[in-house]
């Protein structure tokens, strides 16, 4: 017999509402200069009331969904949860996790080039296993990704953005996600 132990689950889905992503990108640039955007350490979380407007509606409730999916198809979690979401337009986001936080994602609004890697969570798992057998079972994992994604995946997970080499800004929404039991 064959188990399969330590699954990371993945959720990667698409609005599929080019009109909305345009006007939430659209906000999110004219509301927040490029050095002013609600970074994570700003404090600002464009999911709550005092955010929350026509032009940024349609994204924040798709996001709050597709926790909702996430936490009930994958992990079959109905206790309630809280989220933060904010905007960034980093060039390149290097490898990271979000300790603290039970879910970590990110919903696209601009994307000229770049793409999300994902590496395996077992700390030191690839180490000194040949680099045929270490690419494909211990490598990275790479997703493509257009306007409108929504990725969602354990905030324990180490993560990066490749580079945007274009002229053109990359903005996304990141956010965390905390579960409570009832």
């Amino acid at each position: 017999m064959i188990s399969n132990f330590w699954p990371t689950k993945i959720l990667h889905n698409n609005i599929k509402d080019n009109v909305a992503v345009e006007q939430a990108f659209n906000y999110i640039l004219s509301t927040f200069p490029h050095n002013e955007m609600p970074s994570n350490k700003s404090g600002i979380n464009l999911a709550s009331k005092e955010y929350v407007c026509s032009e940024t509606k349609p994204i924040i409730d798709f996001i709050e969904e597709q926790i909702k999916t996430y936490l009930e198809n994958i992990w079959q979690f109905t206790g309630t949860f809280s989220f933060k979401v904010h905007a960034t337009d980093h060039n390149q986001i290097t490898v990271h996790n979000h300790s603290g936080s039970h879910l970590s994602g990110v919903f696209y609004l601009s994307v000229p080039q770049g793409d999300l890697l994902f590496y395996d969570p077992r700390y030191n798992a690839n180490r000194g296993y040949p680099v045929s057998v270490r690419d494909k079972e211990f490598g990275h994992k790479t997703l493509e990704l257009v306007e409108g994604d929504c990725v969602i995946f354990p905030s324990f997970l180490w993560h990066e953005s490749t580079p945007n080499k274009s002229n053109l800004p990359r903005i996304i929404m990141p956010f965390d996600v905390w579960m409570r039991d009832e």
